[in-house]
């Protein structure tokens, strides 16, 4: 009797040693009712001991105590993992909040041939949408509007970068020359959205500007 028992406790060890059985029910059964197999029975993974003889309506019972306690398993295994994508979602959306808080529209400017005003309307959800002023090369002012499609996390994070490579494009470039760089990065992002990009360059009484529709 002893041992068919630790004949049946290796085999616990070796299913629970494969990933897909791991949260398998497993239900001894022994003809061994000794303390040391059965605590070593559990300790190698099974979720019941049966000593034989057995009444079978009780057998059954156990079955289908063990396949609900795996299922109550698996389902606390699912809501943790919800629970963290949750969170996780959550903290996105906190994120691309505090991006577009970062970049609200900086206006009035003020300089020497005029100002620029504008103004930029909470929607009440997250999206790509803003207006902003940076200041370019060479004493030069820019603004920039930037229409990302869709209402999301992903949307704020792609007008973030957007306004980030057009910043850093039109450093070394006319802005239509920036522009179309632009264009070409964003095109080769394979991203799901799309933005719509306008631009306008101030530099002393000379205004220059460039509009495109530029995937992202």
């Amino acid at each position: 009797a002893g041992q068919g028992v630790v004949a049946g406790i290796n085999a616990v060890r070796r299913i629970r040693g494969h990933a897909g059985m791991r949260d398998v029910p497993i239900i001894l059964l022994a003809a061994s009712a000794g303390e040391a197999y059965v605590d070593e029975a559990f300790s190698a993974g099974a979720d019941d001991y049966v000593v034989k003889p057995f009444d079978r309506r009780i057998l059954l019972a156990r079955i289908e105590s063990a396949i609900r306690a795996a299922q109550a398993r698996a389902q606390a295994v699912k809501s943790k993992a919800l629970a963290e994508r949750r969170d996780q979602l959550l903290a996105d959306f906190e994120e691309a909040s505090r991006v577009q808080r970062t970049q609200s529209v900086g206006l009035p400017r003020c300089f020497r041939e005029g100002t620029i005003m504008g103004a930029a309307l909470p929607c009440g959800h997250l999206g790509g949408d803003l207006i902003t002023v940076v200041d370019g090369p060479d004493a030069t002012t820019i603004v920039v509007l930037i229409d990302v499609s869709g209402h999301d996390a992903g949307a704020a994070l792609v007008a973030s970068s957007v306004l980030v490579e057009l910043h850093n494009l039109a450093r070394a470039r006319p802005i239509a020359a920036a522009i179309t760089e632009l264009n070409r990065l964003m095109t080769a992002s394979r991203s799901e959205h799309y933005a719509c990009v306008g631009a306008l360059q101030i530099s002393g009484n000379v205004l220059g500007d460039h509009c495109g529709r530029e995937a992202a």
